[in-house]
């Protein structure tokens, strides 16, 4: 069978699924629809969870594949395409952002503004967490760090690391000067343009990447050959669902504490829907890293994806968000600021002393911030 030919074949069974699949989740939308407009709150958040997370996850299927085409077709370099589709897919993370601000400024709450960049740092926790769960089912004896990836990683975790932990200092000053206590009332907020330097640092590192020709992980499957127009509809209609994926998981965490009671009993509102959203997201990047490296015995390639998630949520949105919307230094914030680079440390440690990973301390930095992450929901 030619490649064209097996090509073909690829797009008539891809259209059935995605047929079918899509009708489905029409059919939800439509039903979601029909209960907002009776103005049945709870049914809303129960259908619209699941629909914002299709939103947010399943265009990556476009996304990655089409970019990487569209890359061939114009002579792009694979490195300069997976770029592109790591900014093109924190869109869904950004879009949940301005949507829970634009409802803070509705409401009149900061707390919102709080879970906006409080579920973005439980997403970083919990893909440091499920870094440890990897190593540790896919490391085998141990698992070897290459040369090339000891090289590019450990400069910028080390930055990393001393950002959050500088950021945490900070907000302690504040509220020692402030009155010697961390109070729940007093809000005070991280210098905007002080953030600058970190989507600067992040371009550095990139152009540091550039320098590495080594690669781990490609597509094994073949790629349905599509008009370049073509694939530049196909992204942009991705894109849109990553907005509207983000607008209804915004809509429905906002509607869960303005309307739903009973969320109360769980604990800290604030606490739950920001661990709920990261937990999203987290589960969002784990299936991503899997696309991006899809071919079996390249559990490098997994790693090193999700140390990169980490550093972009860290780096990049809340550097350049920071600037456009003030981050709160509440006492949340800070904490898992601090368990952001201490996990973010301990992997470092892991790595650093004999250039490998094994089983042992995949399952440590695994329960490390399952620790954390457990101390943090009980709320303080």
């Amino acid at each position: 069978m030619s490649k064209r030919e097996r090509s073909r074949d690829i797009i008539k069974h891809g259209y059935m699924k995605n047929f079918l699949e899509l009708i489905v989740v029409i059919s939800l939308a439509a039903y979601y629809l029909y209960l907002l407009s009776l103005g049945q709150l709870f049914s809303i958040w129960i259908l619209g969870l699941p629909l914002g997370f299709w939103l947010i996850l399943r265009p990556a299927w476009v996304i990655i594949p089409g970019v990487r085409n569209l890359s061939k077709k114009l002579g792009m370099t694979k490195y300069s395409a997976d770029t592109i589709i790591s900014f093109l897919v924190l869109l869904a993370e950004v879009s949940i952002v301005i949507f829970l601000a634009y409802f803070s400024n509705m409401y009149s709450s900061v707390e919102f503004v709080t879970i906006s960049y409080l579920y973005l740092l439980y997403a970083a926790n919990l893909n440091i967490l499920i870094l440890g769960l990897l190593v540790a089912i896919k490391g085998g004896k141990f698992l070897s760090i290459p040369d090339e990836v000891f090289s590019r990683e450990l400069e910028i975790i080390d930055w990393t690391v001393m950002a959050t932990l500088l950021i945490s200092f900070l907000g302690f000053i504040k509220y020692l000067k402030s009155g010697g206590y961390i109070a729940s009332d007093i809000i005070m907020y991280l210098p905007r343009f002080s953030l600058v330097i970190l989507p600067m640092t992040y371009i550095s590192y990139l152009k540091h990447l550039r320098e590495i020709k080594k690669d781990f992980g490609t597509f094994s499957t073949i790629e349905p050959e599509i008009s370049v127009v073509k694939h530049i509809i196909m992204i942009f209609l991705a894109n849109v669902g990553f907005i509207i994926g983000g607008l209804l998981l915004a809509y429905s965490s906002v509607s869960l504490i303005t309307y739903y009671s009973n969320i109360y009993a769980f604990g800290d509102v604030t606490l739950v829907i920001s661990f709920f959203l990261g937990l999203i997201i987290g589960l969002r990047e784990v299936i991503i890293s899997q696309l991006l490296f899809a071919k079996r015995g390249q559990p490098i390639g997994d790693i090193g994806s999700l140390i990169g998630s980490v550093i972009q949520l860290v780096m990049v949105l809340i550097g350049i968000l920071g600037i456009l919307l003030p981050i709160p230094l509440s006492k949340y914030i800070i904490y898992e600021l601090i368990t952001v680079g201490l996990g973010l440390w301990f992997l470092r440690m892991a790595i650093s002393d004999d250039k490998k990973l094994d089983p042992y301390e995949g399952i440590m930095l695994f329960l490390l911030q399952a620790f954390a992450l457990l101390l943090s929901l009980e709320g303080f």
